[in-house]
């Protein structure tokens, strides 16, 4: 996996297990936004996309999620103790789609959830380059 992820341009990972439980994994928050945006330039984004939890709908994650912006955000969570985060794609009102990435080290996950939903809506409600 290492190897593979080095062919998108990602050679800070640090991969213990397949889990993503370990506390030995680690990869900054720019190789994350660096692997999604590489993703975006792949045949085989519509899939992966699709295949990631969509706000505020039903079955999935985000199911309670950003329901003020229902579909608008494609992303995959992640959580363990002291840790919460949000990867993925958000479409703004202009039709564009972001790239984003938020990870909140040492908070509860419940504010740390809320926060970075918020920060989804602002980004959705772009206008404009």
């Amino acid at each position: 996996m290492t190897e593979w992820l080095k062919t998108a341009g990602i050679a800070d990972a640090e991969l213990f297990d397949g889990s993503g439980l370990s506390r030995k994994n680690r990869c900054s928050v720019a190789s994350l936004v660096k692997l999604l945006a590489w993703w975006r330039l792949q045949k085989e984004f519509k899939p992966f996309v699709e295949s990631l939890p969509a706000s505020g709908a039903d079955p999935g994650t985000l199911k309670r999620r950003m329901t003020a912006i229902k579909g608008k955000v494609r992303d995959k969570t992640g959580h363990i103790s002291g840790v919460s985060a949000l990867s993925g794609y958000v479409e703004t009102e202009s039709g564009d789609t972001m790239v984003f990435s938020i990870v909140v080290n040492g908070g509860a996950s419940g504010s740390a959830d809320r926060m970075q939903d918020t920060i989804c809506e602002i980004l959705a409600k772009a206008k404009g380059d």
